[in-house]
């Protein structure tokens, strides 16, 4: 139950999502979720993506990789104005000649006359389907740089439409998410260590060797087979959340072929996985007081009259849902993990706040419907309890090997209590999140390290002063890292911030990937 940096949920489709949410409880809904396309800003569950392996992992040299960099491509239609193709990678790139697997990729052509390239896009995750994002949110990406490039976007390897892994059966992962994990019974804690146990020993069992290559560093150099199939001598990227790690990764494997480049909502490379976790409860922390803030500037504010009357509140409908599941519509019934994971879906986007209201204010009630529906939509799972992908799956995959975790589920108990000072509502949910990696079944051979990207083209960096899921004190990290970083400070809510409506930080985003001009380092924009 890691807590995604970004991903499928882009913040269009959380924008999308949440109206259609609005929409269904008005006209009287059942409370189901099936219906909800998966949404949420660039983010999936557990603490992740982080600065993947040392460059060590030899990369075939080009020569041995002209059987992939030279392929012809055949792109189809679909999804209406789009085009669809497959590109074929290796699995293991120290052994080129062996196995290897398709990538599903997607193009939506320029609308301009003066097409600079092709602009890949990754929304984030680790796990998020590119092409589903692209598919649904393409209208997210401003116009001036729809007009100047193909916009591009790609299923990383292991996930959705790119021989997606696999650990368990849908019954049996929404066991896992569903697990309590506040240990305040006996059978709390050996229970969650078989669950996570059993999670990763699935993996491993189920989905074979491409598990041990599901690292950032591997889908870097994916990137850089999709950048010379697409001919472009430079890459021009676009990512969100864990889709800025991927481009600090590529930026360290292959500085000399960074075009122009620009990461929102970043992930800060050198840090363990434990670290990343602990400043993501600070993060959702710091999202949970300004959405608590807003409430209480609002005489209608249903969920109490002082923050630390909300935060009793909220602890203590929790703590009866872990009792007692609270009731739904749909006649499913509503967890405390259920429910933590409703609350931090909404705490991605400021456009879900006034939903996550109504919704609280009603499981004090005894109602869950609204946190069922944010929750399912967070984790992509329909009313019946079926995922539409494998995105909660491919995030361990990927978090585990980038940031090897081998405490035990007693050292990180031991943490708990500081994990609780960095966030009384999340910190422990967000800390056993940490556990499956103690088990998982492949050994990684190196940890997170610092980027530099020496010699690359200016990299743009983005940072939001109360993204939950990525801090902003992350892309000041990133940004300080690499050699050419350009640090742009937003000072606003949510989850990433191009193409969300913010015309400061839109301009510098468009003036830079179109007509090639760098913002000034630290510009800040409101």
């Amino acid at each position: 139950m890691m807590i995604p940096l970004g991903g499928p949920r882009t913040r269009a489709a959380a924008a999308l999502a949440c109206s259609l949410v609005w929409a269904l409880i008005a006209s009287g809904c059942d409370g189901g979720s099936g219906t909800l396309p998966a949404a949420s800003p660039a983010a999936t569950p557990t603490s992740s993506a982080g600065s993947s392996t040392a460059p060590s992992a030899e990369t075939a040299d080009p020569a041995a990789l002209r059987a992939f960099t030279g392929q012809k491509l055949n792109w189809t239609s679909c999804a209406g104005t789009f085009q669809c193709t497959k590109v074929k990678v290796p699995v293991n790139y120290a052994e080129p000649d062996g196995p290897s697997l398709n990538l599903a990729v997607t193009r939506l052509r320029t609308t301009g006359s003066k097409r600079i390239g092709s602009l890949l896009i990754n929304p984030g995750g680790p796990g998020g389907s590119g092409v589903s994002y692209l598919h649904a949110a393409a209208t997210a990406i401003t116009e001036p740089v729809r007009a100047g490039y193909d916009l591009v976007s790609f299923d990383p390897r292991g996930v959705g439409d790119s021989k997606p892994i696999d650990c368990l059966t849908d019954s049996q992962l929404s066991e896992f998410l569903d697990a309590d994990v506040t240990m305040d019974d006996p059978g709390d804690l050996p229970t969650y260590e078989r669950l996570a146990r059993g999670y990763a020993e699935g993996c491993g069992k189920r989905t074979g060797p491409l598990l041990a290559e599901m690292d950032t560093d591997n889908v870097a150099r994916d990137l850089d087979v999709l950048r010379a199939v697409l001919g472009d001598d430079k890459l021009h990227y676009l990512g969100y959340s864990y889709g800025t790690f991927i481009g600090a990764r590529y930026a360290e494997l292959f500085p000399d072929k960074v075009g122009r480049m620009v990461l929102d909502g970043a992930v800060q490379p050198d840090l363990s996985l434990e670290d990343l976790s602990y400043a993501q409860a600070q993060g959702f922390e710091r999202a949970w007081d300004a959405f608590v803030k807003a409430c209480l500037k609002d005489k209608d504010c249903q969920l109490g009259d002082k923050r630390g009357e909300i935060d009793s509140r909220v602890r203590a409908m929790l703590n009866a849902a872990d009792n007692k599941p609270l009731g739904t519509r749909a006649g499913r019934e509503v967890g405390e993990a259920t429910a933590t994971y409703g609350i931090l879906a909404a705490l991605y986007n400021q456009g879900r706040w006034d939903f996550l209201r109504q919704a609280i204010f009603a499981a004090y009630n005894g109602d869950g419907t609204g946190l069922l529906l944010l929750a399912d939509n967070y984790l992509e799972r329909d009313g019946s309890g079926t995922f539409g992908n494998n995105a909660n799956e491919a995030i361990s995959a990927v978090n585990c090997l980038d940031r090897p975790f081998s405490g035990t589920a007693e050292q990180i108990q031991a943490e708990v209590p500081r994990f609780r000072q960095a966030s009384a509502l999340f910190g422990e949910f967000i800390a056993w999140g940490l556990l499956p990696c103690s088990y998982w079944p492949v050994k990684p051979d190196g940890g997170p390290v610092p980027v530099t990207g020496p010699g690359a083209a200016p990299i743009v960096v983005i940072g939001t002063t109360r993204d939950p899921a990525t801090p902003y004190e992350w892309a000041k990290a990133l940004a300080g890292q690499l050699e050419s970083g350009v640090f742009v400070s937003h000072d606003g809510d949510g989850h990433t911030v191009y193409g969300d409506g913010n015309r400061c930080i839109d301009r510098l985003v468009e003036d830079y990937l179109v007509n090639g001009e760098a913002p000034r380092e630290g510009v800040e924009c409101d």
